[in-house]
């Protein structure tokens, strides 16, 4: 087990999300919003900061359930709400 605080890996997850979520809001943003659609590119994005801290993580299921699980679902609902307040470059669905 790491000595490290259990929330470090929160924010390590987010950090690593942060260039795929960069990629989807510019790809969101070449179409009208649409909610399924920021929200499907949020749960990917938070899935490469997922997957990229679960192979530094040696910690339970509890762990990953709260910090883990809870950082892919921030990383989805902060994309699909950045995504909304975005200014698309066309309307076209």
């Amino acid at each position: 087990p790491s000595s490290l605080p259990e929330w470090v890996c929160t924010v390590s997850h987010v950090a690593v999300a942060l260039v795929p979520v960069v990629v989807a809001l510019l790809v969101l943003r070449q179409a009208a919003f649409n909610p399924l659609r920021a929200v499907a590119a949020g749960l990917a994005a938070g899935t490469v900061g997922a997957f990229v801290g679960e192979l530094a993580c040696g910690l339970g299921a509890g762990h990953v359930a709260a910090y883990h699980l809870g950082a892919w679902a921030l990383v989805a609902l902060m994309t699909g709400a950045v995504s909304k307040r975005l200014k698309p470059r066309t309307y076209a669905p």
